[in-house]
């Protein structure tokens, strides 16, 4: 996952020589954001503000652009196209320059893509002049690129599917459409150079596909045919009659991600070494469902909270941020460990959601020792919690029961069990005893207290008595009378321990 290109090929003796060789021959004239080395072929990252000039690129996106969902081409960091359902990034884009030819390629992001392979937009300068536009989608996903070499590459397909005509076709020897085109994909990688560091900041895979024809005159339907569209673009492919003498179609391409994916690819490069031990694929596939829930497509950097999360996310709900999305992924991941690792991350969320709920309930010297405790520890002391009462009203179901009755009982004993077992006799014995010093609030308050206590033990004993099946165990307690609850509660619905209230045997 830490994997990058630049430790892929820093090591080669040609990438070495390009360095060397443009060291040498470097002038004070660079004023270019990006440069080649080692190939004939330029990459440029450019944003909104660089291709503004070329009306012609304008022009091809205001064609695809439904205006529905974007007022302004140029008020906007994406604009939508409603035929084909995806955002197109307009201020994150990857220029190729290659002799007399360039295209731009922009990453797209779809309502309601079919999987998670990596698509673009790419616009092709064609003979005319003008620019031709299609769909790129590659055979990997925007995490497999990372970790993608020149072999690896070069066994892969990549569809270009046109967006303007009718007409597609894929990299593999033989267009469904236009028969006489046989297509070729090479891999490159292109060193981009800093011209205010002289040092290669990364390294991008070039994607050139050539095609030709392969038979002689005939009539066929491509990117070279001689009709002509609505708006005098006669870039693309009408229905002609073709001629031996047809020059191939040539598309020089970079593999661009989107917003999400880059935000995705940054949170999962900066994770320490121990999140990354407990990022099983289970859970690294919910943290990405997780992040890219909450993204906005309009790419401000915020995001929709789906949970109230109250304890962990700011106060505000409305504000949230991806960052802090990220965050609250890091926390998750730093309590993957010891006996928690085998929690899916949405329960996490729950145990999250619930947290600021149990602190209110807590006494203060419980308060403070549980945020003493390591975050693994808080989050296991609060799951044994949770899984105990919702056990309990499972199955208990009058409120007398779950409140000072053998349901109560069963809890208190099962909650010291399950976190004795988490994390550890000794913590669990503090912790749920100061949870009992509360202040009182009615005068037999003291009665409840001491149930609890009782029970507390007894759960507790469970455990270190080396129970294998601690639910089962406390459930036997409960039914041979080894726990207490209440007798004689009040009657005012709120089932109060009253003055003939006494600890009672479970079996009775």
């Amino acid at each position: 996952m830490k994997k990058k290109k630049i430790k892929n090929y820093l090591k080669t003796g040609v990438i070495l020589l390009g360095i060397s060789l443009f060291l040498i021959n470097c002038n004070t004239d660079l004023d270019e954001t990006t440069l080649k080395i080692n190939s004939d072929i330029t990459v440029k990252n450019l944003s909104f503000k660089d291709i503004q000039l070329n009306t012609k690129l304008l022009q091809k996106l205001e064609r695809i652009t439904s205006q529905e969902k974007s007022s302004s081409i140029s008020s906007k960091d994406t604009i939508y196209n409603s035929e084909y359902g995806f955002y197109i990034n307009i201020n994150d884009v990857k220029y190729v320059e290659s002799g007399g030819y360039n295209s731009y390629t922009f990453s797209i992001t779809r309502d309601n893509p079919e999987d998670d392979k990596l698509e673009n937009l790419l616009l092709s300068l064609n003979n005319q002049g003008n620019y031709d536009s299609y769909i790129l989608k590659y055979d990997f996903t925007g995490e497999e690129l990372n970790n993608l070499d020149e072999n690896a590459l070069n066994t892969r397909r990549t569809e270009y599917t046109s967006i303007d005509f009718n007409f597609s076709f894929k990299n593999d020897g033989e267009s469904p459409v236009a028969s006489r085109y046989v297509c070729v994909e090479i891999w490159t990688l292109v060193g981009i150079y800093s011209p205010r560091t002289f040092e290669i900041e990364s390294y991008e895979w070039v994607s050139t596909i050539e095609c030709e024809y392969v038979a002689g005159a005939g009539v066929g339907t491509g990117t070279t045919g001689s009709g002509t569209t609505s708006d005098n673009d006669t870039s693309g492919g009408g229905t002609g009659t073709t001629t031996g003498t047809t020059t191939g179609t040539t598309f020089i391409s970079v593999p661009i991600l989107s917003p999400e994916a880059k935000m995705l690819d940054a949170f999962f490069e900066s994770l320490t070494p121990e999140q990354e031990e407990c990022l099983d694929s289970q859970l690294h596939k919910e943290i990405k469902t997780f992040l890219l829930a909450n993204f906005d497509p309009n790419i401000d950097g915020s995001i929709a909270p789906k949970s109230n999360i109250s304890s962990r996310l700011p106060t505000s709900t409305s504000n949230y941020t991806f960052a802090d999305a990220q965050n609250f992924a890091k926390l998750v991941l730093d309590n993957c460990g010891g006996d928690f690792n085998n929690s899916t991350f949405n329960e996490l969320i729950i145990l999250l959601e619930a947290e600021q709920g149990y602190k209110d309930q807590m006494s203060t010297s419980e308060l403070i020792m549980y945020n003493a405790l390591p975050i693994s520890d808080q989050f296991n002391y609060l799951e044994s919690a949770l899984i105990a009462t919702n056990e309990t009203e499972s199955i208990f179901s009058t409120y007398c029961e779950r409140y000072n009755g053998k349901g109560d009982a069963f809890r208190h004993a099962y909650w010291n069990a399950l976190a004795s077992q988490s994390i550890g006799l000794y913590t669990t014995q503090l912790l749920t005893t100061k949870h009992e010093e509360k202040t009182s609030e009615y005068p037999y308050n003291y009665k409840e207290n001491e149930m609890d206590l009782f029970n507390n033990q007894v759960g507790r004993d469970i455990f270190s008595q080396g129970s294998s099946n601690l639910k089962q165990d406390v459930l036997n307690a409960l039914n041979n009378g080894s726990l207490r609850y209440l007798s004689n509660q009040t009657t005012d619905g709120k089932c109060r321990a009253s003055f003939s209230s006494r600890l009672t045997p479970t079996n009775q």
